[in-house]
């Protein structure tokens, strides 16, 4: 047994060659099966080193972060709201992020249709779908002096 990331004690495995967290493999013994990636094992009294089944606790990432998050000013909180689903844009420069991944997402106006909708905090994008983007590039060229029509090549 060792001290591994953010103070788990961790066991050693020689077929995965690597380190197996103890609270992991408790609670699969006890339920008889492998858990799944996205279950977490709890410390009901915070320690990550007290393995013992009656302080382990299996939830889902959601309520773990709520857990976590009751009565403590959390950093991503702070900044922007949580949703689980984007809402509906409202307000130009918007941001929210979205849990689980806490992806950060802004809104911002089409440049040819003026609707709100969002996208991701760091896109470049202008334009709400591939069909403004589209009537931006051609507009973009006309100012530039392009001419839209095609050549057609020589019979030969």
């Amino acid at each position: 047994m060792t001290l591994v990331s953010n103070g788990y004690i961790g066991i050693w495995d020689n077929i995965k060659k690597g380190y197996n967290l103890e609270h992991r493999l408790v609670l699969e013994n006890t339920l008889g099966r492998k858990l799944l990636k996205r279950e977490i094992v709890h410390h009901a009294d915070g320690n990550p080193t007290n393995n013992r089944l009656s302080n382990l606790i299996l939830l889902s990432p959601e309520t773990h972060v709520r857990i976590h998050c009751l009565g403590k000013p959390n950093i991503k909180n702070r900044k922007f709201k949580i949703f689980h689903k984007l809402p509906t844009p409202t307000n130009i420069g918007e941001v929210v992020s979205l849990f689980p991944k806490y992806k950060t997402y802004r809104t911002i106006k089409c440049e040819i249709c003026e609707k709100l909708f969002w996208t991701r905090k760091d896109s470049k994008t202008r334009c709400c779908k591939i069909t403004c983007a589209m009537k931006l590039a051609w507009k973009n060229k006309d100012q530039n002096g392009f001419n839209h029509r095609r050549k057609r090549c020589p019979k030969v």
